[in-house]
Formats: C-alpha cells, structure tokens, sequence
C-alpha cells in the first residue's frame, strides 16, 4: 500500500529563501510569498518527514523509499542549477 502526505510551505519572508530535499540534495529558490505543495508517496504510514528551518532556508529531509514531488501553482518545480 502507497502511503501519502501532504503539506504547504509559504515564504513569508521578504527575501528567497532555498529549500533544500534531502538525501537528494535537490534544491529550489522559493521567493518571497510563494507556497510550495508538498507530496510525498512512500512504502509506510507510520514514516514521517522532518523538516528543518536554518538561515536562508528549509530543508525536508525524507527517509528511505518515498517520493517527494513539489508544484507551486500547479506547475511541478525542477531542482535549480547549481552554479
């Protein structure tokens, strides 16, 4: 059976922030007032997320055997290049 969560993250900061998906290290520029919609389909119900919030970010960590997808505006977000 395929366990789902869901949840919203909004930058309520006047600033873009990075959020960070580990253990992929994918990571995204939100900027300010943006809500990301978070999906994460995995193997267990009784797995969970945790998430961290640092300086200049967030970071979601998942554990082992889920997908975690991320849309903002109904768009799918792609990881930004790392320069």
């Amino acid at each position: 059976m395929i366990a789902l969560q869901r949840f919203a993250y909004i930058n309520s900061t006047e600033t873009s922030l990075w959020l960070t998906v580990e253990p992929w290290a994918d990571q995204y520029i939100i900027k300010p007032g943006v809500r990301v919609n978070v999906v994460v389909r995995g193997d267990s119900a009784d797995e969970y997320l945790e998430v961290e919030q640092h300086p200049g970010g967030v970071t979601i960590h998942g554990y082992a055997g889920c997908v975690i997808s991320l849309s903002s505006n109904g768009q799918d977000l792609v990881p930004t290049p790392k320069e």
